[in-house]
């Protein structure tokens, strides 16, 4: 029901020492709770995300796109007081619903995708987009009397001064309501959870939200529900909600300032509605999770260690949930996973996805204790560039680990946030270095390198110059010996053009590996 005003009488009837007892317990089990994740295996989180390629879902909701406009503001407009944006560039992408499909493909799903859209030359910009994606099979209605939603932001310096919408809201009715229907019975069968991403843009009506539910329902099928209709009835049969806590206030009057309020709002909605399950999304509080058979809610608190912008988020946080529960999550699990997504994708700018490795990341998976590939090397710097974090790079054979090289590395970590050390592979040695060489193989060249405090990150690459993996990084500044004084130094040219600059390193004289092997030899 909109505009729901609940009051809360868990304690009504207590007297004082039993309150104070009972607000123990809860508090007790709260606790408890929100440290959950820290019990859970890493495995177990790992498993699932390795199971992600099985997952089939479907996506029906309110399909837009995302139109950004980027450049640099430093006045104020003569004309009125507002920011003079000096635009530099521009970017389109797929939104609403849309970006919950991109989000559950860039996690490895396979995606259906159920729309409206206008028949427009906006539609079929939406339409060639889908269409790059091979593990998505987008449905896209057309409707004439509509115009396909676009909203575009204008971004300086990372921060929104504006948005514009341009869009149609009014209900789906007739042969556009069937036709979203039909395809909705031809996709469902193969399809093993199915989210609802209501923007208000007119698809998701009440009676279309009924027959879908009940469709899903027959199937055995669960629902998910980004809702925004403030009457949470519509959803009813619905697994799960997931709405933020604004959307929550519209409905309950409750303002989810701390844990207590979260949960008598949670509270207040499964008892007056049909569903089974909310998590409420509550920005850098974290998300909360209440469960109809569950006597208290679970509070995780948020991963984000910075935030740019929280477009998205909502998308990122249901798609991951959805993936996690069909990749044998329980409930609490898929919440706690798509906490972590949501701390990634925040930290970027626009409409953001998150990845498999950017997850594995986040869970702690890949630490800087153990080298990676190269996808996931280029996944890892751009998280850290997008944070702010200054990327250094070097690279060399590191055959046989000495004082030099341990100064080089320390030197080099004086000049940036963050390491990145490339590895020479045991066939570019060979070739640099000669027959007998190297004498460690790749995996303990970069594994002992990847042991020490200074590097961050350790790749290990295949050609005989560091050239494509630079161009691939692209750091902010390039390390090399002082020995390349005059000497031209691999990828400066590349660096240098991307605003970074070359730092030559001072030696320790006389140590080398192939004096070090020389002396081995005597």
């Amino acid at each position: 029901m909109a505009g729901l005003h609940v009051k809360c009488h868990i304690y009504d009837n207590c007297r004082l020492g039993q309150l104070c007892s009972a607000k123990r317990l809860q508090t007790s089990l709260t606790d408890k709770l929100a440290n959950m994740s820290k019990e859970i295996p890493l495995n177990h989180f790992l498993e699932a995300i390795d199971n992600f390629s099985k997952a089939r879902i479907l996506v029906v909701g309110d399909v837009m796109m995302d139109h950004f406009v980027y450049g640099s503001s430093t006045r104020i407009s003569p004309e009125a007081p507002i920011p003079v944006l000096a635009r530099e560039g521009q970017n389109s992408m797929l939104g609403g619903a849309a970006n919950v499909a991109m989000n559950l493909l860039s996690f490895g799903a396979h995606v259906g995708l159920i729309g409206l859209v206008g028949d427009d030359t906006e539609a079929d910009q939406v339409t060639a987009f889908c269409q790059e994606h091979g593990r998505l099979d987008a449905r896209l209605v057309r409707d004439p009397g509509r115009a396909t939603t676009v909203k575009t932001r204008f971004v300086a310096q990372s921060q929104q001064l504006l948005r514009v919408d341009r869009e149609t809201s009014h209900p789906v009715t007739g042969t556009a309501h069937n036709d979203i229907l039909a395809a909705y019975d031809d996709l469902l069968v193969a399809t093993d959870i199915v989210i609802l991403s209501d923007y208000a843009k007119g698809l998701l009506t009440s009676d279309m939200c009924h027959d879908l539910i009940d469709r899903a329902g027959k199937a055995g099928k669960k629902i998910l529900v980004d809702p925004k209709n403030p009457d949470f009835a519509v959803y009813g049969g619905a697994h799960l909600i997931c709405p933020n806590s604004l959307e929550m206030a519209a409905v309950t009057g409750i303002e989810a300032t701390d844990n207590n309020l979260a949960e008598r709002a949670c509270r207040a909605v499964l008892d007056q509605f049909d569903i089974s399950a909310i998590a409420l999304s509550r920005g850098a509080a974290g998300i909360s999770l209440l469960e109809r058979d569950q006597k208290s809610a679970i509070h995780i608190a948020s991963r984000a260690q910075a935030v740019y912008d929280v477009s998205g988020a909502g998308d990122t946080v249901i798609s991951a949930i959805a993936v996690g529960l069909v990749s044998n999550l329980a409930l609490p699990e898929a919440v706690e996973l798509a906490n972590r997504a949501a701390g990634i994708v925040v930290g970027k700018v626009g409409t953001g996805i998150v990845s498999r490795r950017e997850l594995r990341v986040a869970l702690g998976n890949t630490s800087h204790r153990h080298p990676v590939d190269t996808e996931e090397a280029i996944d890892r710097v751009g998280i850290w560039r997008e944070t702010g974090n200054r990327i250094g790079f070097t690279n060399g054979c590191f055959d046989i680990l000495h004082l030099g090289h341990l100064h080089s590395l320390e030197e080099a970590r004086k000049h940036c946030d963050k390491l990145v050390v490339g590895v020479n592979s045991d066939s570019s040695v060979k070739i640099l270095k000669g027959e007998g060489r190297p004498i460690q193989d790749q995996a303990t060249r970069a594994r002992i390198l990847a042991s020490l405090e200074m590097c961050d990150l350790v790749v290990i690459f295949d050609n005989e110059t560091p050239k494509d993996l630079i161009a691939q990084l692209l750091p902010n500044v390039l390390f090399k010996g002082a020995d390349y004084e005059g000497k031209e130094v691999v990828g400066a040219a590349i660096v240098e053009k991307n605003g970074g600059e070359v730092i030559l390193l001072p030696l320790i004289p006389e140590t080398s590996t192939t004096a070090t092997i020389a002396r081995m030899r005597d």
